[in-house]
C-alpha cells in the first residue's frame, strides 16, 4: 500500500508539473487560430533556436512558409504567446492602425547592464522612445541631411583612396565584403557622427572599427550570448550579459566626452552628428550639455549606421557581382548623373540615382538586414484576418511580422527568388501594399536613420562603380547558407573580386 501511495503521488505531482509547463500551448488553438505543432514544455518552440541549430528570423521564415494560406499563425517563445502575422493588412493593424496596443518592440535590455543602449529608440519604451526619437528626428532633418552629405562624400573619397592603392600593383583586390564594409561604416559613424578621424582605412592596430568590432561577435560564443541577450533576458541579467561590452560603452562615452570638452572654446564650425546634437540642446536651454542623453543619441546613431548599413552594403556587392548586367546598367546611371552635375556628386545628384535605388531595395527584400519586427502587446487588441481568422491578443504576447516571409510570398511577388530591380520601379510600386516589403520598418516606429542610411550607401556605391566592377570570387560558397545569429549574414562570409576601372583621382 505504501509503496503504491507513493507511486501515485509520484505520477500526480509529474502529472502537475506537466500541466503547469504545458496549460498555455493551446492558447491559440482554443481561438481558432493554426498553431505550430509540437510545443516542447518549457522550450515552446523555441528549441532549435535555443540550442542554436537555427536563428530566430529562420524559424519564423519556416512557420510562414508552411502556413501560406493563413492570414496569421501562433506558436510560442518558451511560454510566450506569439502571433505571426502573415497578411500586409495585420502588419498595418500593429504598425499603425493599433500602434497604441503594440508600441513597444519586444526586445528588451537591462538599464544597469546597457545604461544607454536601453534607451535607444530601438529598444526604448513608452516615454523614453517618444523623447529620444523626437530629439533624433530633428537631427535627420532634409537641411541637415545636406550638411551630413558633405562629410559622407568625404569618407566615400576615403574609401576609393583605399580601394585604389589595394589594387595599385594587379589592378584587382579580393574582399571580404563584411570586413571591408564594416570599415567603411566605421570611418562612416566617426566621421559623420562624432566628427572625428575613424582611421578605418589605415594600417593601425587601433580604429574605431577595432574597438568597436567586438560588439558584433559572429562566433559561436557570441551567437550564444546573442541568444541568450534576446530570449532569456533575465539568465542575461543574472549573467551580467551586456548588448554592449564595457570596453566599447566607455570608448564611446570617452568620445563624447572628449568632443564635447574639445569644442566648449571652439570657434570652428562643425557639421557632424554630434555636433547638431549638442546645437539642439543648447537651444533647449541646456548651456552645459547632457554628455549622458548625447551618448544614448549617438550609440542610437552608430546602430542605425555600423552593422545593418554593412551587411546591405555587402549584400548589394554581391548581387552586382552575381548579375554584371545589372552592374553595368547602374554603373552608367552613375556616368550620366554625374556628367549632368559637371562630375561632381552633390546632394541633389544622389537623389537622382533611381536605378541604384531600386537595385538596393531588391537586394533588402532578397536579404534584409533586420529580418524581424517583434512587438510587445501593452494593450488588449483583437485582429482580424481577411480569411475570417481572429483572435484577441493580451498585454504580454508578442506580435512577429517575418520579413523573409512577406519579402518571398509568391502571392505578392512574382517569381521571388529572382533578383529583379524593376519590381520597385515607381509603376510596380505603386501597385502593392507597402506592407509587404518592410526594410526598415513602417508607422510612428520606421527606421529613424532611413535617408541617412540611403545617403551612406549611396555615396559608397557611385564610388565603387565609377571605378571599379565586382566580379564574384571563388572563396564564396553557394547556395548561401546563414549563419544562426539573429543577422542575416552568411555563414561562410561573400567574398568578391574588385577590378580597377581605370587610373582615377583621389577625390574622383
Amino acid at each position: 500500500m505504501e509503496w503504491t501511495y507513493i507511486l501515485a503521488s509520484a505520477a500526480a505531482f509529474v502529472v502537475a508539473i506537466y500541466y503547469f509547463l504545458t496549460w498555455k500551448y493551446d492558447y491559440w488553438i482554443k481561438q481558432g487560430i493554426p498553431s505550430a505543432p509540437k510545443a516542447i514544455p518549457v522550450f515552446g518552440h523555441m528549441w532549435s533556436v535555443l540550442s542554436l541549430k537555427e536563428s530566430f528570423p529562420s524559424l519564423c521564415e519556416k512557420l510562414y512558409k508552411s502556413n501560406l494560406n493563413s492570414s496569421m499563425v501562433g506558436f510560442f517563445q518558451l511560454k510566450t504567446p506569439t502571433i505571426l502575422l502573415c497578411d500586409p493588412e495585420l502588419v498595418k493593424d500593429i504598425l499603425v492602425t493599433n500602434f497604441a496596443s503594440f508600441h513597444d518592440n519586444e526586445l528588451t535590455l537591462h538599464s544597469k547592464l546597457d545604461p544607454s543602449m536601453s534607451d535607444t529608440p530601438f529598444f526604448a519604451k513608452g516615454n523614453v522612445w517618444k523623447e529620444t526619437r523626437s530629439v533624433m528626428t530633428n537631427g535627420f532633418s532634409n537641411k541637415k541631411l545636406k550638411l551630413l552629405f558633405a562629410l559622407a562624400r568625404e569618407v566615400s573619397f576615403k574609401l576609393n583612396k583605399y580601394l585604389e592603392k589595394k589594387a595599385e600593383e594587379k589592378n584587382i583586390v579580393e574582399l571580404d565584403l563584411l570586413h571591408f564594409w564594416t570599415k567603411y561604416t566605421g570611418e562612416f559613424v566617426a566621421n559623420v557622427g562624432f566628427g572625428v578621424e575613424g582611421h578605418c582605412f589605415e594600417d593601425k592596430p587601433v580604429t574605431f572599427q577595432t574597438v568597436v568590432e567586438p560588439m558584433f561577435d559572429f562566433s559561436s560564443f557570441g551567437r550564444e550570448k546573442e541568444m541568450i541577450l534576446f530570449f532569456l533576458p533575465k539568465l542575461a541579467k543574472i549573467l551580467g550579459i551586456a548588448r554592449v561590452p564595457k570596453d566599447v560603452e566607455s570608448f564611446l562615452a570617452h568620445l563624447v566626452k572628449d568632443v564635447v570638452q574639445t569644442r566648449k572654446n571652439d570657434n570652428a564650425i562643425h557639421n557632424d552628428f554630434l555636433q547638431m546634437m549638442i546645437d539642439y540642446q543648447r537651444s533647449h536651454g541646456l548651456e552645459i550639455p547632457d554628455e549622458k542623453t548625447l551618448l544614448v543619441i549617438m550609440e542610437s546613431f552608430f546602430l542605425e549606421a555600423y552593422e545593418s548599413a554593412s551587411i546591405a552594403l555587402s549584400f548589394l556587392c554581391f548581387q552586382l557581382a552575381c548579375h554584371p548586367e545589372i552592374q553595368e546598367k547602374v554603373r552608367q546611371e552613375v556616368y550620366t548623373v554625374l556628367s549632368k552635375y559637371n562630375g561632381e556628386l552633390d546632394y541633389e545628384a544622389l537623389q537622382d540615382l533611381t536605378y541604384m535605388e531600386q537595385v538596393l531595395y531588391e537586394t533588402l527584400r532578397l536579404e534584409p538586414a533586420i529580418p524581424i519586427l517583434s512587438k510587445h502587446c501593452t494593450k488588449e487588441c483583437h485582429l482580424k484576418g481577411p480569411d475570417g481568422l481572429s483572435c484577441r491578443v493580451k498585454p504580454g504576447d508578442v506580435a512577429v511580422v517575418s520579413m523573409y516571409g512577406l519579402h518571398m510570398d509568391p502571392k505578392y511577388w512574382s517569381e521571388p527568388e529572382k533578383f529583379d530591380p524593376e519590381r520597385f520601379n515607381e509603376s510596380q510600386k505603386s501597385s502593392r501594399s507597402k506592407y509587404i516589403f518592410l526594410p526598415f520598418g513602417e508607422g510612428p516606429r520606421i527606421c529613424v536613420g532611413k535617408r541617412m542610411a540611403l545617403i551612406e550607401m549611396k555615396v559608397a556605391m557611385v564610388q565603387i562603380l565609377k571605378n571599379y566592377s565586382l566580379e564574384l570570387s571563388n572563396k564564396t560558397v553557394l547556395p548561401m547558407k546563414r549563419d544562426t545569429s539573429f543577422s542575416t549574414y552568411p555563414e561562410d562570409g561573400l567574398w568578391v573580386n574588385v577590378k580597377l576601372l581605370q587610373k582615377v583621382k583621389s577625390h574622383g
